[in-house]
């Protein structure tokens, strides 16, 4: 059942001491990320630096021939000349740890990987007292040097262990033309990839391009290490002990020049799709009405012989992010209505009745920033409505006039906030605000906030983001409690944007923790025209309102587009 309950364990008010296992002072990019926001927080503490000091050999010319002619030659050659990413650029941090206490360390080695510590060594770092080391460095590490720290080595595997074992990352989800790029941060232990799961994400896999989605995966789980220590601090971490992963997927290696060859291949057609889909088969949204109830919906799916669909506009406008509510016996729905032309999307309200069918549409709201998702929650029998804002940098509430759908402005909920698709509900005497953020992959990190009165002030929760995951997290319509539990619909991009709706059941809700797990969908109708995806929906007693697109040709969308690229060639040319 979900439940909203106070913390009632210890708050740990010690900082949180860490070291890092590197090889040297210079860093990748992604893990400079990683290391300055531990460094940032008042609640983590850089101890040690624990270097490896074995240098490797440099091979002879012989060996070196016989390394580039391997049956690996392809893969070699394109990642040393084609394949910069900028998440694995060196960085060197020799000035910024110019004052933390070092140690070099020769391990011994068993067998072609494992790496073991001496005694002495494991002894002088258990001295230390460090709460965890983040592994940045050295090889398959086994031994006693698991157990120097009280939580042992956290490490990032930069794919989904059920499914990819071993490496490149991020590779062979592109040549197997998966639509996600799982990410885990693991407590190693003594057993080749059977570490214990202490976070786990899932991201779009950019398939046009293995750079961008390197650095998606890298980038994206950069404050993974500081929210578990925020999590031992609140007494929250039980995870940390949990029963190892039990993975028996293929463990995949560097590809052979044949793979390669095929993996450049649908590299290059996956480029062309992509430039192709942008310029000619834009999205385009329109919103639907069905008298059917949502349970139904959910149980049965959407059928298109009881779908009444908002008239038809002129093609440089969609319609989308649909919300309602009924006054005078009219369900008055509210949407966003965009322009390709000024890229800008305003807010629009049409109502509808059985008998008198669509009224026109009447503008709103309208601000010189992109205006969408026009998300309608109630208060002590009063309407208020908090439409996306994030150009603007805030979330801001209106009240709403249920006679003529008049918005007036109410007050700010989040400032210096660019929060997407913020979804406000009270459960159990909390208001609890879902959002996602622009800056940071809106379609994959769920945020939370909570406070005691509906227009605030809202307090950020500390395990945010408390949800990274492109299959469920983006909120999709309003949250609905069936049996005292709440359940929260979101939208799954995984294949395309708004591909389909899933629907979470919250098992844990509280100020220090957020879990939920995805129980049905609803998905886009199969035989009406707008068929290609679904990613709002609202259910209003015995009706539900809901978006839903199809891919066309739209002019504005394709000179807007068009001129984005050629202004990016000019700049790569320059």
């Amino acid at each position: 059942m979900g439940t909203i309950t106070k913390n009632t364990k210890p708050k740990n008010d010690k900082k949180i001491r860490f070291g890092i296992l590197c090889n040297g002072l210079s860093f990748k990019a992604w893990q400079v990320k990683v290391i300055e926001k531990l460094l940032e927080s008042d609640e983590t503490e850089l101890c040690l630096l624990i270097i490896n000091s074995q240098i490797p050999e440099k091979k002879a010319f012989l060996k070196k021939i016989v390394y580039w002619l391997e049956k690996n030659f392809i893969y070699k050659f394109y990642t040393k000349y084609f394949y910069k990413p900028h998440s694995t650029k060196e960085i060197d941090l020799s000035q910024k740890f110019e004052n933390i206490p070092k140690m070099k360390c020769s391990v011994i080695m068993h067998g072609k990987f494992s790496e073991y510590f001496s005694d002495e060594d494991v002894a002088f770092i258990k001295n230390n007292e460090l709460d965890f080391m983040m592994r940045f460095g050295f090889n398959i590490i086994r031994g006693e040097i698991l157990n120097a720290s009280k939580y042992g080595i956290w490490s990032f595997h930069h794919d989904d262990e059920e499914k990819y074992r071993g490496g490149p990352a991020g590779l062979w989800e592109i040549y197997n033309n998966d639509p996600i790029n799982g990410v885990i941060l693991q407590r190693l232990t003594d057993k080749l990839d059977s570490g214990i799961i202490l976070k786990k994400g899932w991201f779009e896999t950019i398939k046009h391009s293995y750079q961008a989605n390197t650095d998606s995966i890298l980038y994206n789980c950069s404050s993974w290490p500081l929210q578990i220590c925020v999590d031992i601090k609140n007494g929250v971490s039980d995870y940390i002990a949990f029963s190892p992963s039990s993975s028996k997927a293929k463990i995949y290696t560097y590809p052979s020049n044949i793979q390669m060859l095929k993996f450049i291949s649908k590299i290059l057609v996956n480029k062309i799709k992509f430039h192709y889909n942008e310029l000619f088969r834009t999205e385009h949204w329109n919103i639907g009405i069905t008298k059917t109830p949502l349970n139904k919906i959910i149980k049965s799916g959407i059928s298109e012989k009881e779908i009444k669909w908002l008239p038809a506009q002129k093609s440089q406008y969609f319609r989308a992010d649909s919300f309602a509510y009924i006054y005078d016996n009219k369900i008055n729905i509210f949407f966003e209505s965009f322009n390709y032309k000024t890229r800008k999307g305003s807010i629009s309200k049409m109502t509808f009745s059985d008998i008198t069918g669509f009224s026109d549409e009447k503008l709103i709201l309208e601000k010189p920033y992109h205006l969408s998702y026009p998300y309608i929650f109630e208060n002590n029998d009063e309407l208020f409505c908090i439409p996306e804002s994030f150009e603007n940098n805030q979330a801001d509430l209106y009240k709403i006039d249920k006679s003529t759908g008049h918005l007036q402005f109410y007050k700010t909920l989040l400032e210096n906030t660019d929060a997407v698709d913020s979804t406000i509900v009270k459960h159990d005497d909390i208001w609890w605000l879902f959002c996602t953020k622009k800056s940071n992959e809106p379609n994959v990190n769920l945020y939370l906030y909570y406070s005691a009165n509906f227009d605030g002030p809202y307090i950020s929760h500390p395990a945010n983001p408390v949800k990274s995951d492109i299959r469920s997290a983006r909120p999709a319509g309003i949250p609905f409690v069936n049996d005292n539990i709440l359940y929260r619909p979101a939208q799954d991009s995984s294949r395309t944007y708004g591909g389909k709706i899933t629907l979470n059941k919250i098992t844990k809700l509280n100020t220090f923790e957020f879990k939920e797990e995805t129980v049905g969908y609803v998905f886009p109708i199969n035989k009406s025209k707008y068929n290609l995806g679904i990613h709002t929906v609202c259910g209003l007693g015995e009706y539900t309102i809901f978006d839903a697109k199809k891919h066309t040709f739209v002019s504005a969308a394709f000179i807007y587009h068009l001129g984005r690229k050629v202004k990016k060639l000019c700049r790569i040319n320059k």
